[in-house]
């Protein structure tokens, strides 16, 4: 008999888990038709697989039930292996259930082993398709229960695949069980991204806490052991909660053993003889899961012998037995101590039999396994093969991160002068490429450009890669030059598919350097050359670039059909070209001022490429970042802060443009996360000048409704000093833009400066605009303007003008008043909700100081509108703003209804306060909803009042109203 605590039946009331228990079956068996999603978090030892255990059991007679596990030794290398787990268990006892679904659904059998093909090409969207189908399929005849665990060791596929799951729901009764170890997430694991993303798909996440002590209590009392209260005591303290910490505990009471975990971990294996240790020991080599055949293979024992070891290691719960045959030791905590606890050459001996009886039965695990343990030994040459064949495997079924991480792998072993290194190169800069990672893809190839003794063919291809991976990066580099070098080593002939490529490249290349007429001579030379026809890919490329360069042309709205023209002829299938042409498209749309049909383009495009796996390549982050901004730009706030958020699956250079385009909204509502984001995209600044345009517009804007002009002005600078070198440019476009946001922001601070201020500021306002206006004539011979960049030269002109008259020139007010309402209409024309509302309370505040009150008040009420529906509380600050410019003399009326001293404006959290007491709510109620105490809700109240000029709450409503801040 084991001397080890023999542990009761746990049920889950007896031990605090009854009710989660029933939360945990109520979430994934919902009251109406169709899937459900869970997520159960907490941290390690907790008890999430005792509860999936138990829930599983419950629900199993009317559910057929698949398990898979994520192992942390295959993250981030073998690709869906909680699938493939769940799939060849269900193979094993209901191999009909497979036929079935395979006969349906081909592509299926890619995530069977036993079914698997290895010349197979893998094809990720059907694999897709096949998982979604089959899981729908499987769960027609009986309800499906699918549950992964540890997802917090996930490769990034499975990830994607779940998330693709989420997103779609079922038509059948499918529900989603997925537990993760919540302590495990640092700030930047990789889980955290889609945990953000599924939390917007209705997936229910239920949390399991540390047990009550009287539940701890029950737990430890639970062993056939006997305790003195004391023990108990001791035992619960120390585990805090945690069930696993407890039962190791209970297992040492009474040795007076306070080593570390790690420590207290080993000493379940001291009862076991020595040979059952060394099966322990192995199998923490082997990983925290090991088939019975893998232990078999590397042990020199028999059969029988073997049996009894793992028996004797079994019934000390070391290891479990799980439904595959096979074993999993009884926590990953426990496998992670054993495996650190052995001597360096017991560790590379155990990886070495097992690199060899991988090698002999290949059967018997992925050849991401083979390669790990090939590393742990040195083998260099066996570690070459299984990390390419690791990539291989990875990139038949659909997952280029893994793939590039394999290939990786095997160029940092390969020596260059290997004739294997090109190819793998080339891979792997491809992988990188549609994983998102534009600047490792362009590292690579660089770096194997670096040697002088390449074969012509060779660079050139290389050369052409290198051409295609720039074309998503605003990195300075003359692409037309790369191109030209490359086509000069390839022969005129024998080499149509490089040659085809290149020329394509030379037409992308000259398009990025702004050679419009050029890119329309050679893309009809081309064409015309015929070396596109039988290349749908190149074709619809080179057909896409087109599209965008007419559509600058007067005339350009026949670019649009001609890109549909493109579409509709396109067929089958989904690729990269498909979505340029698609984000083509919606570009063209954006240019014309059609945001609210480019939004809705883009976000097409971005489903598109998710049912394709094809969310990570970068038209597919384009078009999502694309989506943000045309939100941000037709009024749509809160749907582009749930776009940007659905951020999971982009790489950190993709993941930019999304950050960029969502500080635009973090600026309009005065949140701070604006300026953070500028700066932490400063070292990305060189991938992609859009976004530096897009966060420096925000952090200026931002700094300047804090009032804080000297961040703002630096803000501008570093951004237009980038640009202009970037770019070789004396003067770039941007500049209009964020010099008419700075001279709006002067002109509020000269609204209340003293005498030597205006002056100041003044001069400086009327230096931005002359530069304003230099850029406006020096860029007038790029192609046509857009409706945009028309209304940025149009707000520059009025917000200079504004400055004047608000530091106390004269200025004809007709005229001002004139110059917003040109600038309001551009933006209107754009959809610009925004910039048009910031446009009336300019207009609003001219017109009240000149007394024509009904004007200002309709004015002021439509901004206000736009604000509060945007909750751009640093505009609606604004619009609480009254009181005649510095040094301007308005009407009398005005004089007389206007105080000469101006009322401050209101902070945004005060306009959310002020909001909350027009609706009658109490101070504890503001506070509650606000996330703040009812004192401090009470001195925002009191600086309202007090600002407002209000004796009472009612009262500041009423004025508030009046003046436009509330409906």
């Amino acid at each position: 008999m084991s001397s080890q605590p023999t542990w009761r039946q746990r049920s889950t009331r007896r031990h605090g888990r009854d009710q989660l228990a029933a939360d945990v079956e109520a979430a994934i068996d919902p009251p109406t038709a169709g899937s459900a999603a869970v997520l159960l978090a907490g941290d390690a030892g907790v008890g999430k697989t005792a509860l999936i255990g138990t829930v599983s059991a419950r629900v199993s007679p009317q559910r057929r039930v698949l398990v898979g596990h994520c192992v942390g030794e295959t993250a981030g290398t073998l690709s869906y292996l909680p699938f493939v787990e769940a799939l060849a268990r269900l193979d094993a006892t209901d191999p009909a259930a497979i036929d079935d679904v395979v006969a349906v659904y081909p592509a299926f059998a890619r995530l069977v082993p036993r079914r698997a093909t290895e010349d197979e090409a893998g094809d990720w969207s059907r694999i897709v398709e096949a998982v979604h189908g089959g899981l729908e399929l499987l769960a027609s005849s009986r309800p499906l229960l699918l549950v992964v665990e540890d997802i917090h060791w996930a490769d990034e596929s499975t990830r994607e695949l779940l998330t693709l799951l989420f997103t779609r729901g079922f038509s059948t009764p499918v529900s989603i069980l997925v537990s993760y170890r919540s302590d495990d997430l640092h700030r930047r694991h990789p889980l955290r991204s889609s945990l953000g993303v599924w939390s917007r798909l209705r997936v229910t996440r239920i949390d399991v806490p540390p047990l009550e002590d009287a539940a701890m209590r029950a737990l430890v009392r639970a062993a056939d052991v006997a305790l003195s209260e004391e023990t108990v005591t001791d035992v619960v303290d120390r585990a805090r909660g945690n069930a696993f910490f407890a039962q190791e505990l209970v297992s040492v009471a009474g040795t007076g053993d306070r080593d570390d975990l790690g420590r207290l971990l080993l000493r379940r294996l001291d009862p076991l003889g020595d040979d059952a240790q060394d099966v322990v020991r192995l199998a923490s080599v082997v990983g925290r899961r090991v088939s019975h055949e893998m232990l078999l293979a590397v042990t020199d024992l028999d059969a029988a012998r073997l049996d009894r070891l793992l028996r004797e290691v079994v019934d000390h719960h070391i290891l479990e037995p799980t439904r595959d045959g096979g074993y999993t030791f009884r926590h990953a905590l426990l496998a992670e101590a054993v495996y650190d606890d052995l001597l360096p050459g017991e560790r590379v001996r155990h990886h070495r039999t097992c690199a060899r009886a991988l090698q002999d039965r290949p059967d018997l695990g992925p050849a991401a396994d083979l390669a790990r343990h090939a590393l742990a030994v040195h083998d260099v040459d066996l570690a070459i093969t299984s990390s390419v064949a690791a990539g291989d495997a990875a990139d038949r079924i659909g997952g280029p991160a893994e793939a590039v991480h394999h290939f990786e792998n095997a160029l940092s072993l390969l020596p260059d002068t290997d004739e294997r290194v090109h190819r793998l190169t080339v891979r792997a800069a491809a992988a990188a490429l549609a994983s998102g990672r534009v600047t490792a893809a362009a590292g690579l190839l660089r770096s194997r450009l670096r040697r002088d003794d390449l074969p012509p063919l060779e660079r050139a291809e290389l050369l052409a890669r290198l051409a295609g991976a720039l074309n998503f990066s605003d990195e300075p580099a003359d692409r037309v030059a790369i191109v030209d070098d490359a086509l000069s080593l390839v022969p005129e002939t024998g080499e149509d598919d490089l040659r085809a490529d290149l020329l394509t490249r030379r037409v992308e290349a000259l398009w990025i350097d702004g050679r419009i007429e050029e890119v329309l001579v050679q893309a009809e030379d081309l064409s015309r050359s015929g070396m596109l026809d039988d290349r749908r890919h190149l074709r619809t490329e080179v057909s896409s670039i087109v599209a965008k360069a007419r559509s600058q042309e007067p005339d350009g709205g026949e670019s649009l059909a001609a890109i549909d023209r493109v579409l509709a002829g396109w067929g089958d299938g989904v690729d990269s070209a498909l979505l340029r042409a698609l984000h083509t498209r919606a570009q063209i749309l954006f240019r014309h001022g059609d945001l609210r049909r480019a939004r809705d383009a883009h976000v097409s495009t971005v489903e598109l490429a998710r049912s394709a796996g094809l969310q990570r390549s970068p038209y597919a982050a384009y078009a999502h970042a694309l989506a943000v901004l045309c939100s941000y730009e037709i009024g749509e706030w809160d749907r582009a802060a749930e776009l940007a958020a659905d951020q999971g699956e982009h790489s950190t250079e993709m993941l930019a443009s999304l950050q960029a385009a969502l500080s635009l909204v973090h600026a309009g509502r005065g949140e701070p996360e604006a300026v953070s984001i500028f700066e932490r995209l400063r070292e990305l600044w060189e991938m992609e000048r859009s976004n530096v345009v897009q966060s420096g517009t925000a952090a200026l804007d931002l700094h300047g409704w804090s009032g804080d002009l000297a961040a703002a002005r630096k803000v501008r600078d570093d951004v237009v000093s980038f640009l202009r070198a970037a770019s070789h440019q004396a003067h770039v476009m941007a500049e209009v833009r964020l010099d008419a946001l700075l001279l709006a922001h002067l002109a509020m601070r000269a609204g209340r400066a003293g005498t030597t201020e205006r002056a100041a500021l003044l001069d400086e306002g009327r230096h931005l605009a002359e530069e304003a206006a230099s850029v406006w004539r020096q860029q007038a011979d790029l192609p046509p303007r857009t409706i945009e960049a028309w209304a940025w030269e149009a707000r520059a002109r009025a917000e200079y003008l504004f400055l004047r008259w608000q530091a106390g020139e004269q200025v004809d007010v007709d005229e001002l008043l004139a110059e917003f309402t040109s600038c309001r209409e551009l933006f209107a024309r754009k959809e610009d909700r925004y910039e048009e509302a910031r446009c009336r309370s300019r207009s609003a505040m001219v017109l009240d100081a000149v007394g024509r009150a009904d004007e200002a008040g309709r004015e002021r009420k439509a901004a206000a509108a736009t604000a509060r529906a945007l909750r751009a509380a640093p505009l609606l600050a604004e619009l609480g703003s009254t009181g005649a410019p510095a040094g301007n003399d308005p009407s009398p009326r005005a004089a007389a209804a206007i105080p000469q001293t101006p009322t401050p404006a209101l902070t945004p959290r005060e306009c959310e306060v002020l909001e909350l007491v027009s609706r009658g709510r109490t101070n504890g109620e503001i506070g509650r909803q606000l996330f703040i105490s009812t004192k401090t809700a009470s001195v925002h109240v009191s600086n309202i009042l007090t600002k407002l000029g209000a004796a009472n709450r009612a009262e500041a409503a009423a004025i508030a109203r009046d003046l436009g801040l509330l409906g």
